[in-house]
């Protein structure tokens, strides 16, 4: 399979598991900072060491969960529904006029 992809496939395939992998932490991180305070104070009620695995839970929970959704659905959904191989042709006066302007 890999024989037969082109050259941009797998970049594009790079820029757009980040750019879903920013997009994700983010609103899960702005969550997070959401609920900060009210982790805090149930944190400040219990335990040291359940206090300390729910305040690390929430920290790590947007770089876990965005990682699994690119794992789980954005790189399947690129290989399967991606066309692997490019049958477009550039001929010769199609890079003049490009370069013309």
């Amino acid at each position: 399979m890999i024989s037969s992809l082109n050259f941009a496939y797998i970049p594009r395939l790079v820029c757009i598991c980040l750019a879903s992998f920013f997009l994700i932490h983010l609103a899960l991180g702005l969550l997070v900072s959401a609920i900060a305070p009210a982790a805090i104070r149930r944190a400040s009620s219990i335990g040291a060491a359940p206090a300390a695995r729910l305040l690390l839970g929430l920290r790590l929970l947007p770089a876990a969960a965005a990682t699994l959704v690119i794992a789980g659905v954005c790189i399947p959904s690129y290989l399967w529904l991606e066309p692997h191989a490019s049958t477009e042709t550039v001929g010769s006066p199609r890079p003049s006029w490009a370069l013309r302007f």
